[in-house]
């Protein structure tokens, strides 16, 4: 029989683990169903990670916490949890099957323990885009820490042969003078490369740098001084332009554990900004 003086205490804790960082349990509720034969104990575990097993065990204290017996008629999310337990886990314990009675100050105790387990090197072949520079491919390799290469371009290459600015050229040396023309020419290319780290399950984040080149030129005609023309070439718009210690940073999401998809930030000198994005395939 149930009396009066049951107590749910669901504030009494426990947390045995094998890892190094410890997760803590908390007791969220108690619930009596089932004409007062069965209680339904709630839990959360924080933080949790998918190269660990977790292990859980209810227990029951009718002294108030001096004491307590492993209760065995439980069901639920009890015992060795076959997937990670990211939500509210409930179990449910059969008084009577355990004890013949309910009484005294009642404190249930959830006990947890963790394994370690080898985390598998994955590999990521990543598709790269960036509005400059959609051509791109990464190469990942990642236990829970790794590394990664990435490599971009727009497959553009063009010399200058002077400097312009929003006035036209800047530096011109010739005799004669100078028309900008109507065509301008984007060139762009990076490899850079850095660490990768898995965050949370199926989360990575990673930051790297290398370098980075994104140069936009300008047409232009020149002419001598009796107006005949002189040459014709391309100047590259140095207000506009990047070349030097390109950094990126961003995440990737792996879907159905083989297909990863990213997102990024890339920067060349602080001064040039874009975003890119990435799909490929893990394995």
């Amino acid at each position: 029989m149930l009396k009066n003086s049951y107590r749910c205490l669901v504030v009494w804790l426990s947390c045995l683990s094998t890892s190094v960082f410890a997760q803590s349990v908390r007791v969220t509720n108690t619930e009596i169903i089932e004409n007062q034969t069965k209680v339904v104990v709630s839990y959360q575990i924080t933080p949790v990670d998918d190269d660990k097993v977790y292990t859980t065990a209810l227990f029951l204290s009718t002294d108030g916490g001096t004491t307590f017996q492993q209760l065995k008629a439980v069901s639920g999310n009890i015992g060795e949890l076959k997937e990670l337990p990211v939500y509210n886990q409930k179990v449910v314990w059969d008084i009577f099957k355990d004890v013949a009675e309910l009484t005294g100050s009642i404190v249930f105790e959830v006990r947890l323990t963790t394994k370690l387990i080898p985390v598998p090197i994955k590999q990521m072949v990543m598709y790269r885009y960036t509005p400059s520079a959609p051509f791109g491919v990464t190469y990942a390799r990642v236990r829970k820490i790794g590394y990664y290469g990435s490599i971009k371009t727009n497959f553009a290459s063009q010399s200058s042969d002077y400097e312009a600015s929003e006035k036209g050229l800047t530096n011109y040396n010739g005799n004669g003078y100078w028309q900008i023309g109507s065509e301008s020419k984007v060139t762009r290319f990076s490899i850079t490369g850095g660490g990768i780290y898995k965050w949370r399950r199926d989360i990575y984040v990673y930051g790297g740098l290398g370098y980075g080149s994104r140069r936009l030129l300008w047409s232009y005609d020149s002419f001598k001084a009796d107006d005949t023309a002189d040459k014709s070439g391309f100047a590259e718009v140095i207000d506009v332009s990047y070349t030097g210690v390109e950094m990126e940073f961003g995440a990737i999401y792996l879907m159905r554990k083989f297909f990863p998809v990213s997102f990024g930030l890339n920067t060349i000198n602080g001064g040039f900004w874009e975003i890119n994005l990435g799909v490929g395939y893990c394995f």
